[in-house]
């Protein structure tokens, strides 16, 4: 049997926004209605406006051009199939462009307090004319003052040698259709911490105590306190005991044993030492160190002198400038 005749087009429905702003662009599609009740999107209609000096069409998008006042237009689609032409309208509104809200100021956010060898990243949000706000990202950063650098992403590194607190200024510059504003704000830089004395020897976060400074082999003992002195809830360390012995062998305590005395290993030169404490907050706490009730005979004589070094934690002992304040010591000579 030959094929069916096809189904006759018998209307066409045009759909546009109802509103275009000066400038802007907007797509429009045509559905067209058949005799059997089914519908089709035709991306083939022809679109017209009814006024080329406010808007042109190229397919289906419909560009708006600049109005000194808002505007109707009337779009036209025209579509033909198997000889039956439709067509349909849709009126909408040309819009004047509103006017951009101007730049009128710039606020820079975020901590007001850097410590030392830290960092911490700022930002800045634009305010317009008519209130509203924006966050922005194409900042220009600058820091006044020699205790911290800032990146161009707004991350400010305070100096990690700052010894004592002072403070910079981050600047903030930003430019928006031709208009610059500018901020500052005012950080303050926290120097490292050098702590009030503990005890003994050392103005330091730790000190080290020998009482009794001469000893004697197999008749005196010999008792090491130290002393740890908190500056900070937040800030972990970890904590060194060494000692010299008096042939110039450098050895580092480790925690008690069961029995309350510190274990200990000779350092080979290469090798990293294993902190007494490691990873820890420093509170306010005192206690023995080193304890040992009538030193045996085969004891080196000579001055031995121990050494408490709290560090930054994860950081190189040996590199001073991850102490802590200044070294404590203290000394004691053993005899015969």
């Amino acid at each position: 049997p030959p094929p069916p005749p096809p189904v006759p087009l018998i209307g066409l429905v045009l759909s546009c926004p109802s509103l275009v702003v000066s400038g802007s662009s907007v797509s429009c599609s045509a559905t067209g209605r058949y005799n059997d009740g089914s519908t089709h999107t035709v991306s083939s209609a022809t679109l017209s406006v009814s006024d080329a000096t406010v808007a042109s069409v190229s397919g289906s998008v419909l560009t708006a051009k600049t109005v000194g006042t808002n505007t109707p237009l009337t779009v036209t689609a025209s579509y033909t199939e198997n000889g039956v032409t439709q067509t349909a309208s849709w009126v909408l509104m040309v819009s004047v462009k509103s006017a951009v809200a101007q730049l009128a100021n710039l606020l820079i956010g975020g901590s007001d307090s850097v410590d030392a060898g830290k960092t911490e990243t700022y930002s800045a949000d634009a305010i317009y004319a008519d209130g509203s706000t924006k966050p922005q990202s194409d900042i220009t950063w600058t820091v006044t003052g020699s205790a911290a650098s800032v990146d161009d992403n707004g991350a400010l590194t305070a100096l990690a040698t700052q010894a004592t607190d002072t403070t910079v200024t981050l600047n903030a510059s930003y430019t928006e259709n031709g208009v610059t504003k500018t901020a500052k704000k005012s950080v303050a830089i926290k120097g490292l911490v050098t702590a009030s004395v503990c005890a003994g020897s050392g103005t330091n976060l730790s000190a080290i105590t020998i009482s009794v400074k001469t000893v004697k082999k197999l008749i005196d003992s010999l008792v090491v306190d130290y002393c740890l002195k908190s500056y900070d809830s937040a800030a972990k360390f970890d904590l060194y005991f060494a000692v010299f012995l008096p042939d110039r062998t450098l050895i580092f305590l480790q925690s008690p044993t069961l029995f309350g005395t510190p274990g200990f290993t000779v350092w080979d030169g290469k090798s990293t030492p294993k902190p007494y404490l490691a990873n820890t907050l420093l509170p306010d706490k005192s206690g023995t160190v080193f304890q040992m009730m009538a030193l045996p005979l085969e004891l080196q004589t000579g001055i031995y002198t121990f050494y408490a070094i709290p560090v930054s934690a994860g950081k190189d002992m040996f590199n001073g400038f991850n102490w802590v304040g200044t070294l404590a010591q203290d000394s004691v000579t053993v005899t015969k």
